[in-house]
């Protein structure tokens, strides 16, 4: 895998990286990733569905999930930040409602393994 670094700012004002020795603008690095989704997804792979998920439960602390409801239910809290919170004690959000997820599912999809966090609710739309 490349490594990633930022240099000092470009007259233009735009990011490089620099990935096996070579600068490459931000746009080529996202052309290349949207090419490579565009390839896997493209023609025979869009009929097929996706395959059974491995379903894990997540395993929360107690002391960090009632910490966490303690802040939900404040009122003064944003949507953004409530997100921000959920992100930090969970290490995401639901895939689907943007929620507290509870169970981790992960797909084999051709030898890419693709991980995503559920809720409850939303577990049992999957499965």
């Amino acid at each position: 895998m490349a490594k990633a670094s930022l240099p000092n700012a470009d007259a233009r004002k735009e990011l490089f990286w620099k990935m096996e020795d070579t600068w490459v603008t931000s746009s080529k690095v996202f052309s290349f990733l949207r090419d490579l989704m565009t390839e896997y997804i493209s023609n025979d792979y869009t009929s097929k569905p996706k395959p059974k998920p491995t379903v894990i439960p997540m395993e929360i602390p107690d002391e960090k999930l009632d910490y966490l409801n303690k802040k939900l239910q404040d009122t003064k809290i944003l949507p953004y930040q409530k997100q921000e919170l959920i992100t930090k004690v969970t290490g995401g959000i639901c895939s689907i409602c943007r929620e507290t997820p509870t169970k981790i599912a992960s797909y084999d999809m051709n030898g890419i393994t693709l991980i995503e966090r559920y809720c409850d609710e939303c577990i049992e739309t999957i499965c």
